[in-house]
């Protein structure tokens, strides 16, 4: 199949799934909607159109559209992820009609590769477990409950689909930004877009902090009085401001005349905004980087002091300047009166008792021992993508981490689910140690590239500055990633690998015959062979929902709205397949059942019940009801030879109605039917 051919189908599978999740995920809040869909038709013409015009567009982006649902009290996905896949899309329709090239050689390639197969893999072992292997136990896939909170399969999965786009994104992010951000016009461009949406974001962080902290901001983190700018939340801006300001700062370094200005503001900015963010990972990150700046012009000293007496000037000024900025960051914290300040002073407080670890991590450490013991059980494979915090509860329970405490009415429960606010034991429990190697390996590869960048005298004109600033950036990031997964910030995740892009781009000369992997192709082969055969078994077998709901007594109750009373009867609406657990203490079941859809006598609705035992390994039907009208009917079942067994009772409706939508009442649900309380006699 011709090559264009082939990318013109895939961005149209592409488009299709875009559609599909967009739907699926995202609230019909129609002031929200109109300016998503407007952003994203936009990047995805410009895109279609010029790539290069596309790529930039995300660039100016990265820092000022994820707050976006919060400003409608929106619990919805980071906008970016739309946005970046409706620039992919326009990219791939772009290559499958133009003559542009596109390169995948680099460095990083290999392990990219294997990576990816790792994530891809156990995603859809993952995403298959929490349907419960579905088709073969049935023909639809149910919410079922997978946790000893009561978390239901449902939010397993969406967390599955929105961490592989998250990862997939910025392995392809960074292949486009290495073919496209070849020369220094272009990278140019993208820094000062990049700063100067950064500076937007700071001040309206900055006026959060002393203004209006509720603007645009989640309710947990107005709590804390953190300031999120326009980022996904406080932690992200943290975390964006400890990567940013050193490349802006070697920005202002590398540029000249006016474009040297441009990077000032942002810089000033994002330092006086910390103390509002209250990171404490972004504290850290900027002092390390800062550090890092100021050991690698000190080296440069030693490189320039023959050779090039103006180069050596100009490392030791910003030696110095890189030292005094270290020293303004402890001056704004120790000065100032902010969350900052107060978590720093309290963890000083802290520091004489016995369990000041405890106090500093505010519960990491509960975390991370689970996240251990994910890893120990399965040591080469991992729990599966997405599934950490999931998972969490169920061992915090097994292993008597923390208390566990819930009830079957649905309430949010008395217990701490989280990331593994650490990216090395995240990816250690989820994929395994055959995971993690392949992320140090992209790590190390990283850092390599680094110290062969910053120390080459023939990249001393135009971009040592800002090859000095990523450097420190991606170093310091790998530091912090030992205190929180920040890369799961989708905005994160695409300035990762625009760094990383714009690293190779700018020093990936003369290096392909010289590098070659440490690690032969044979080898990565045999490691992804191998992390799928570990990972089977473990999906089949201990993982499997079957072994977990008896292993922890889990009851799958789903598809039923709250409690309602219809003359003096309780009773609950139905989506269109429910499912409760019951105890079958005495031998007769009986209920009611009742469908009010506007148009039953015409279209009459069929109700199908089902006993199932063994997660749906076992299935007994009870009846077919057909019903007529709008009035409730009596329904009774000898399960006598069911007697002192545990199983679920499945309602399963030809159709559903909304009542919004063909009553104009002020209902969104989609209806199928009622259910009274059961009922268990003895005849």
């Amino acid at each position: 199949m011709d090559f264009k051919l082939k990318t013109f189908l895939s961005a149209l599978a592409a488009g299709t799934v875009f559609v599909f999740i967009y739907m699926r995920y995202l609230p019909l809040v129609f002031p929200f909607q109109y300016i998503l869909i407007s952003l994203c038709l936009l990047v995805f013409l410009v895109t279609v159109f010029n790539r290069t015009s596309g790529a930039l567009i995300i660039v100016f982006c990265l820092p000022v559209i994820n707050s976006l649902p919060h400003f409608f009290s929106l619990k919805a996905l980071n906008p970016l992820i739309f946005l970046f896949y409706s620039f992919l899309i326009g990219f791939l329709i772009h290559q499958s009609f133009s003559g542009d090239s596109l390169s995948l050689k680099s460095l990083l390639r290999l392990p990219i590769i294997g990576t990816s197969a790792l994530i891809g893999i156990s995603a859809l072992l993952t995403f298959w477990r929490y349907t419960n292997f579905f088709p073969i136990y049935g023909s639809t896939v149910y919410d079922l409950t997978i946790n000893v909170i009561g978390v239901k399969a449902g939010g397993a999965i969406e967390r599955i689909v929105f961490d592989t786009l998250i990862y997939a994104a910025g392995f392809i992010w960074f292949f486009i930004i290495i073919n496209i951000f070849k020369n220094k016009d272009v990278i140019k461009k993208a820094l000062i877009l990049l700063s100067s949406s950064a500076f937007l974001s700071f001040c309206f962080g900055l006026y959060q902090s002393y203004s209006n902290l509720d603007l645009g901001n989640t309710p947990f983190f107005i709590s804390l009085k953190r300031a999120n700018g326009l980022f996904s939340d406080s932690n992200a801006l943290g975390v964006f401001i400890a990567f940013g300001i050193p490349i802006f700062a070697g920005g202002f370094l590398s540029f000249k005349n006016w474009e040297r200005l441009i990077f000032i503001p942002p810089v000033l900015a994002g330092i006086l905004l910390i103390p509002g963010s209250g990171s404490r990972s972004g504290f850290l990150g900027i002092v390390i980087a800062a550090v890092l700046m100021a050991a690698f012009y000190i080296k440069n000293t030693r490189v320039f002091s023959k050779s090039n007496p103006r180069q050596f000037r100009k490392a030791v000024i910003y030696s110095v300047a890189s030292f005094l900025l270290v020293i303004l960051l402890f001056v704004v914290l120790l000065t100032g009166n902010s969350t900052l300040s107060d978590r720093f002073k309290s963890n000083i407080a802290h520091f004489s008792e016995e369990n000041f670890l405890e106090e500093i991590a505010q519960g990491r450490t509960y975390i991370w021992e689970a996240g251990l013991m994910m890893w120990e059980e399965n040591p080469l494979s991992g729990i599966g993508l997405g599934s950490f915090t999931v998972e969490l509860p169920n061992y915090y329970k097994k292993y008597n981490i923390m208390e566990v405490r819930y009830n079957d009415k649905g309430r949010t429960p008395d217990v701490l689910v989280d990331t593994a606010d650490n990216f090395y034991i995240q990816i250690l429990s989820e994929l395994g140690i055959i995971g993690l190697v392949f992320f140090l390996w992209i790590f190390y590869l990283i850092v390599r590239q680094v110290f062969r960048s910053v120390y080459r005298k023939v990249l001393s004109a135009g971009v040592r500055g800002v090859l000095i600033g990523i450097s420190a950036s991606l170093i310091s990031l790998f530091v912090l990633f030992l205190f929180g997964i920040h890369i799961l910030h989708f905005e994160i995740q695409l300035v990762f690998w625009l760094a990383v892009g714009i690293l190779f781009s700018l020093t990936s000369e003369g290096e392909k015959k010289r590098d070659r992997s440490p690690l032969k192709k044979e080898f990565v082969v045999f490691l992804v062979i191998l992390f799928t055969a570990f990972h089977v078994w473990g999906t089949f077998r201990d993982l499997s929902l079957k072994e977990r709901s008896e292993e922890f007594n889990l009851k799958s109750n789903f598809g039923f709205y709250e409690q309602e009373m219809m003359q003096q009867r309780p009773f609950r609406w139905t989506k269109k397949n429910a499912g409760l657990t019951v105890h079958i203490d005495k031998p007769v079941l009986s209920l009611a059942v009742l469908a009010s859809h506007p148009d039953i006598q015409e279209n009459p609705v069929t109700l199908e019940l089902y006993f199932i035992k063994e997660l749906f390994r076992e299935k007994r039907f009870l009846d077919r009801v057909i019903i007529k009208k709008s009035s409730w009917i009596d329904l009774k079942y000898d399960l006598s030879s069911e007697a002192g067994s545990e199983g679920i009772l499945l309602l399963k409706v030809s159709r559903t109605w909304r009542p919004i939508k063909m009553l104009g009442t002020p209902d969104p649900r989609p209806l199928g039917v009622a259910v009274s309380e059961l009922e268990f006699r003895s005849k």
